[in-house]
């Protein structure tokens, strides 16, 4: 369980008897996460569009950097409503995307899959990887940048 879902816990989320931990999350987490999974999981593998479509690999990251920055907002910003949180959020959305490229090199080393096989033709795994890392950053930054134009408004 993560930090901010700690601190944002109710004694009406904890079920002692039944020893169940209830995590709220907003509507648009769990549509967002939803939408990412079909994404990545449905259109990107099963129907092979990693393959048919060259920047599909590239608009996944992307989508992936505003989703985890999102995730972070939705965890503390109940608890405060400090700007530099935002900044917070950018840095932990790029972590998670590096947690998930070390999980795509571990598949390939592991599993034998080609995850990092670079999905365009000029590209080797090396390449793919940091394009997926910046283009991660790149999601979190916009996201982070609208959060500070919301907070110079209010």
């Amino acid at each position: 369980m993560r930090t901010g879902e700690v601190f944002a816990l109710t004694w009406d989320d904890i079920d002692l008897e039944n020893k169940i931990i209830k995590i709220k999350l907003s509507v648009g987490i769990k549509t967002a996460t939803l939408v990412l999974v079909f994404l990545t999981q449905f259109l990107g593998e099963i129907l092979d569009l990693y393959r048919v479509i060259n920047c599909w690999d590239k608009v996944i990251h992307f989508l992936a950097g505003v989703l985890f920055y999102w995730y972070f907002i939705e965890m503390y910003i109940s608890q405060t409503k400090d700007k530099k949180i935002c900044f917070l959020g950018a840095v932990y959305s790029l972590g998670i995307s590096a947690i998930w490229e070390f999980l795509e090199f571990a598949s390939d080393k592991f599993l034998f899959t080609n995850m990092q096989s670079g999905k365009l033709i000029y590209q080797n795994g090396l390449e793919d990887t940091m394009y997926d890392l910046l283009l991660g950053a790149a999601g979190a930054t916009a996201l982070w940048m609208v959060d500070m134009l919301i907070f110079k408004i209010r």
